[in-house]
């Protein structure tokens, strides 16, 4: 079934599904320091789209987060790398769901 959200978390909605195609989906959320406008978080959810195991990502300068959503398994320590190339600070990862 489509998601119909639009790629909204919404509550009472799971964070970790099958889509259409099997792929079991897992969220990650990041506080992230340093970014201070909205080209920060920009150029953080471009680098973060471009990992190999993301299906969407998102990044929110004024709330310090960045969150991914995984179709398969990515390392804490290759998000912090990714988020170092952006020329942020990682400062924690969670899993969601």
């Amino acid at each position: 079934m489509p998601d119909d959200t639009g790629g909204r978390h919404t509550a009472g909605a799971p964070t970790t599904h099958k889509n259409q195609e099997d792929r079991i989906l897992m969220k990650k959320m990041m506080k992230v320091e340093g970014m201070h406008c909205a080209g920060c978080s920009g150029r953080l959810k471009r680098l973060l789209e471009a990992l190999p195991a993301v299906e969407s990502a998102a990044a929110d300068h004024a709330a310090g987060t960045a969150e991914v959503t995984l179709r398969g398994d990515l390392p804490d320590d290759t998000l912090k790398a990714t988020v170092e190339k952006a020329g942020f600070t990682l400062v924690r990862v969670e899993s969601v769901g």
